[in-house]
């Protein structure tokens, strides 16, 4: 199909769509060269002054008119082209959900989730400053109110309920969505407020790709990343390595009035993530591991002068999954473990403290299709975690596990989605 566009001229509005002619099979082509010679026959016989010669001219036009329009069309056949999309994520009535861009672009101006999140109208972040804790309210609810999940896998710390988004860098994230409304409980932990989603989008292809990033800002800031990705068609490894540092040696005004420059505020990250896929688009198995480290100093507060506290992260997280669909069945299996380690050090008070917390979890789904208009999902999931510090007594522990149903009626009219899930501590 061509498109051939023609505007009017001196419209009133730019925004005026201007005359379109759609040519389906092909361009029509007419021969112009018979046009101009009638054309120039006309103008030749107005000036003569015999009616005969007039008569005799007119005939002649007439003749190249008709032959010129008697010529046959030239038709281009062009071979059709078949386009599919497949959908996989459904608009429940009641949920809203927005995926943030985590193109090239966007990687380079928001260097941790914190910073992307806090960009977004409907978030309310709470941040400390670069490198220091970040939490998130959703719908105006607590922090311990959203559900962080990554790959299927609970992030939020079983301890306190939160999760320190100044911890997840954008560049080792590949799909990151938003959902909040009533559907929100639905992810579990109790998030009413909502859920944020981080997936890992790994796509069978073929072919090795790479990229490359820097970043550099103010009170020396840094940031260095690169990932690569092998594919073969049915094997797909991608792996990518991050980190960052700066030292926040930034100026401020005191109540006082006087100006001083922070001190004793430097962090440093590392992050290397590492996802493979084998199988097929119907049945495929999936593994994904994460590894972070961070190092941050805590600053002094304004009633003190000088601070030599310090905090350190890590954690470790892996995660498989099996997913199979056939016509009318499809069920997936997934499982992973997340460990975190936080270790505080405060050589004025003589404190060192480690708190660690060890979650696992287990997921299964199995759905049918009864028709092409109506399927069924039923989900069992089981979460044990465990957790200790100084403060404990004795090692603590919760296990919890949940049953859920959902059913979705979808046509060219209406789509009913009705779903319910209890869960046992």
């Amino acid at each position: 199909m061509q498109r051939m566009g023609r505007g009017r001229g001196n419209r009133e509005s730019e925004d005026l769509p201007g005359e379109n002619k759609f040519n389906v099979f092909g361009e029509k082509k007419e021969n112009m060269s018979a046009r101009s010679i009638s054309a120039g026959l006309l103008l030749f016989s107005s000036t003569c002054s015999n009616n005969m010669s007039r008569f005799v001219i007119l005939l002649f036009c007439i003749f190249f008119v008709s032959l010129a329009h008697a010529q046959r069309d030239t038709i281009t056949w062009m071979k059709p082209v078949d386009i599919r999309a497949e959908r996989f994520h459904f608009t429940d009535p009641g949920m809203q959900v927005h995926a943030l861009d985590t193109s090239k672009i966007s990687k380079l101006t928001g260097f941790t989730l914190a910073d992307r999140l806090g960009r977004e109208s409907m978030l309310f972040m709470k941040s400390y400053g670069p490198g220091s804790l970040s939490t998130l309210s959703l719908r105006g609810t607590g922090a311990a109110h959203t559900a962080v999940v990554w790959n299927g896998l609970s992030l939020n710390s079983p301890m306190n309920g939160i999760y320190d988004f100044s911890l997840l860098p954008v560049f080792l994230l590949d799909e990151v969505s938003i959902q909040s409304g009533g559907n929100g409980p639905l992810a579990g932990g109790g998030a009413v407020g909502g859920a944020i989603y981080m997936n890992s989008g790994t796509e069978f292809s073929k072919g090795v790709s790479g990229e490359v990033m820097t970043g550099y800002g103010s009170f020396g800031q840094q940031q260095y990343g690169a990932g690569i990705v092998v594919a073969n068609g049915q094997l797909v490894t991608k792996t990518k390595i991050y980190t960052q540092r700066a030292e926040n040696n930034f100026s401020f005004t005191t109540p006082e009035g006087q100006s001083k420059i922070q001190s004793h505020a430097r962090f440093r990250q590392l992050g290397i993530t590492e996802d493979i896929r084998f199988g097929r688009k119907d049945n495929h198995l999936d593994l994904h591991l994460w590894y972070l480290e961070n190092e941050r100093e805590i600053p002094p507060h304004m009633l003190t002068q000088m601070s030599l506290q310090e905090q350190q992260d890590k954690s470790l997280r892996a995660v498989a999954e099996w997913a199979v669909s056939h016509d009318k069945w499809f069920w997936s299996i997934n499982g992973g473990i997340n460990r975190e380690e936080i270790k505080y050090t405060d050589p004025e008070a003589r404190l060192d403290e480690l708190s660690t917390a060890t979650t696992v979890q287990a997921t299964a789904e199995l759905g049918h299709h009864f028709s092409k208009n109506f399927k069924l999902i039923s989900q069992f999931a089981t979460i044990h975690a465990l957790a200790n510090c100084e403060g404990y007594a004795t090692q603590q522990q919760q296990e919890q596990w949940s049953l859920g149903l959902k059913g979705v009626f979808e046509n060219h009219k209406w789509y009913i989605n009705a779903s319910i899930r209890q869960r046992f501590i």
